[in-house]
C-alpha cells in the first residue's frame, strides 16, 4: 500500500483489486484500440484495465492539494473518465502508447473536477489552472508578481495575467468572508 494515500477502505480494496491488472504490450494496446475504435465495446473493459494503475497514479498526486478535500475516489474515477475518453480519440498512427496520450486527459478530467469541486461560484477551468501557477509564483519568490511578471512566467498574454491576477485577489476576498461568524 502507498503511503502517500489516505486511509480508507474502499480506497484499499480498489488498489489491491487494480493490482492484478495485466499490462499490455504495444501490439495488444494497438489491436485493442483499433478493434474499439472500430465499434467492437467488448475491448474497452481490457484497455480500461490495463491503465488502471496509471490512473491511480496521476489521481494521487492531487489528493493532499484538493481544498475541499475531494475523496480519492471520486479523483480516480474522474481520471477513469479522462482515460475513457483518449480511448475514443487515440490515434494509433502517432507511434505513442495509450498511457502517454491518456495522460493529459486523465489531468484535465481530474483538474475539472477540482475546479467545479471547490468553489460554490463556477470558474472555468482555464482560470483555475493558471491560479495554481499564480500561487506558484508568490510560494516561489515570496510576492504577488506583477501581470508582466506573471504573464511570461505562466506563458499567457497580458490580458489573461491581468485577469487571473484579479481572479485571484477576489477569491480571497471570498475566502476570508468565510471566516465571518454570526451573532
Amino acid at each position: 500500500m502507498d503511503k502517500n494515500l489516505p486511509d480508507d477502505f474502499e480506497l484499499e480494496m480498489y488498489l489491491k483489486e487494480i493490482c492484478n491488472c495485466k499490462f499490455l504490450s504495444k501490439e495488444e494496446e494497438g489491436l485493442l484500440v483499433a478493434k474499439f475504435q472500430s465499434g467492437d465495446k467488448s475491448a474497452l473493459e481490457p484497455l480500461v484495465k490495463s491503465q488502471l494503475q496509471f490512473v491511480v497514479s496521476i489521481a494521487k498526486k492531487f489528493f493532499s492539494s484538493c481544498k475541499p478535500p475531494i475523496h480519492p475516489m471520486d479523483l480516480i474515477q474522474a481520471g477513469n473518465e479522462g482515460l475513457i475518453k483518449a480511448i475514443g480519440r487515440f490515434n494509433l498512427s502517432m507511434g505513442y502508447r495509450l498511457n502517454t496520450y491518456a495522460k493529459w486527459w486523465i489531468r484535465q478530467k481530474i483538474t475539472k473536477l477540482l475546479a467545479e469541486g471547490s468553489s460554490m461560484i463556477r470558474v472555468p477551468v482555464y482560470i483555475h489552472n493558471h491560479s495554481i501557477k499564480f500561487r506558484k509564483f508568490f510560494a516561489k519568490f515570496g510576492r504577488e508578481p506583477t501581470v508582466q511578471e506573471f504573464a511570461k512566467f505562466a506563458q499567457i498574454s497580458d490580458i489573461l495575467a491581468k485577469r487571473v491576477i484579479v481572479f485571484v485577489k477576489k477569491e480571497k476576498n471570498l475566502a476570508s468572508l468565510d471566516s465571518f461568524e454570526h451573532d
